[in-house]
């Protein structure tokens, strides 16, 4: 019996200390664009080649960074609703494009003020919170990534990187783009012959080479013909499409509160998991947050190995059952 209860006690710590930092789609046949730094003055024509072609992307964005004007600027802060309208993605990568900290050390309330300015930006000109987020430059550790889960965040990495940003080509360091484009243009020919299950690809929609020529590209030339483009949250099966409509996460933190149930599927749309009862009220999931944000994750987990993570199968089904005999002994 003392064996049992301390088997599942471990086992429930083992889960509870774990982290998921997402690097790949676990939806097969698919391919997430997306494009971190901006909006930016390219966005807009980044917008139109997509929309043509009909292409849903993922866009991580900054409250401050090439445009420091986005947050008192009605007519740039329209591109964000306009993103949204057009079936896109909206997700954040910090207001000032870094992770804040304290002599070193990540400073929680100052990472909530952040993230609390973009979810309150694209809220305001979307109706929704954003509920997805990409560390700048991807650097992040687990701990990072464990504060994150703790305010409700999926934290996204990629899998396929086109560099597009990088100067540095081979060893070498170029003045103009034409190094990059080249080296992008066969790194995603290469990639697509590969004919992987599926792909996150990274980009920028502040670099005008990636608008002018990298994407459209990728379009005209049929790299990855035969693959759905979709957004992120569509590429993990996620039914809330990565908003929240109910609060915002690190908002409603700062005020107090617990971050929202952004698991909650409206239109009684039960994603195929026939194992979670995603119709908490709001007060209900103050209570059992954890318990349904762990059992959520731990079945996204069960879909596919895209994820980088501590938690295996094995011990999901056994601490289930080890912990339900732990209340019963």
């Amino acid at each position: 019996m003392h064996f049992i209860k301390f088997a599942a006690l471990g086992l429930c710590s083992i889960l509870s200390v774990s982290s998921t930092l997402i690097r790949s789609c676990t939806e097969p046949n698919t391919v997430a664009l997306t494009f971190d730094d901006g909006p930016f003055q390219y966005t807009t024509e980044l917008l139109d080649y997509l929309k043509e072609a009909g292409i849903h992307a993922t866009f991580f964005i900054n409250g401050n960074n090439y445009w420091p004007e986005l947050s008192t600027d009605p007519e740039k802060q329209a591109i964000l609703k306009r993103v949204a309208e057009e079936g896109h993605q909206i997700a954040s990568h910090t207001w000032n494009h870094e992770i804040p900290e304290q002599n070193g050390v990540i400073d929680k309330q100052s990472v909530l003020e952040s993230l609390s300015l973009i979810e309150d930006l694209v809220y305001k000109n979307t109706g929704k919170y954003p509920t997805y987020f990409r560390a700048p430059k991807g650097e992040i550790d687990e701990a990072t990534v464990m504060l994150f889960e703790e305010f409700n965040y999926k934290v996204i990495q990629w899998d396929t990187d086109t560099n597009d940003w990088n100067r540095v080509v081979n060893g070498v360091k170029h003045k103009d783009h034409n190094a990059r484009i080249k080296a992008a243009k066969e790194f995603l020919t290469n990639e697509y012959y590969k004919k992987k299950e599926n792909y996150l690809v990274l980009m920028h929609d502040v670099q005008p080479h990636t608008v002018k020529e990298i994407v459209p590209y990728i379009i005209n030339n049929g790299i990855f013909q035969g693959y759905n483009f979709v957004t992120v949250a569509e590429c993990l099966g996620d039914p809330t499409g990565g908003w929240s409509t109910i609060g915002g996460n690190a908002l409603s933190i700062l005020n107090g509160g617990a971050p929202p149930n952004n698991n909650v599927v409206q239109n009684n749309y039960n994603a195929d998991v026939d194992t979670i009862d995603y119709s908490y009220s709001n007060t209900d999931f103050q209570e059992n947050r954890s318990i349904t944000t762990n059992l959520n994750n731990e079945v996204m987990n069960l879909k596919s190995d895209g994820f980088m993570t501590k938690t295996v199968n094995f011990y999901v089904i056994a601490t289930i059952i080890l912990s339900a005999l732990y209340m019963l002994l």
